[in-house]
């Protein structure tokens, strides 16, 4: 599997040098203001493996797995009345 990673970068590199440096395709900037791209390594490697990599890079600040978290269930015992409910008054 391929592995992508979000990832916050310093400077203000171009997308084309960014990739070449990292060895990884720019698939996404996600946030201009603070350098976060999403990226994809074209080599196989175990995601554990990329991470390290993309760390160990001068211009990266920090890389993450590309995961979307979802709540697959929720609780049904909440009380119907908040705790905080009567203080601070």
């Amino acid at each position: 599997m391929k592995p992508s990673a979000v990832m916050a970068v310093k400077g203000s590199e171009s997308m084309a040098d960014l990739s070449k440096g990292l060895g990884a395709k720019v698939k996404e900037l996600v946030n201009r203001n603070e350098g976060v791209v999403l990226v994809q390594r074209p080599v196989v490697e175990t995601r554990s493996a990329a991470l390290q990599s993309l760390s160990h890079n001068p211009v990266v600040e920090y890389a993450e797995p590309n995961y979307i978290y979802r709540v697959v269930g929720g609780t049904s015992n909440l009380p119907s009345t908040p705790s905080w409910v009567g203080f601070g008054g």
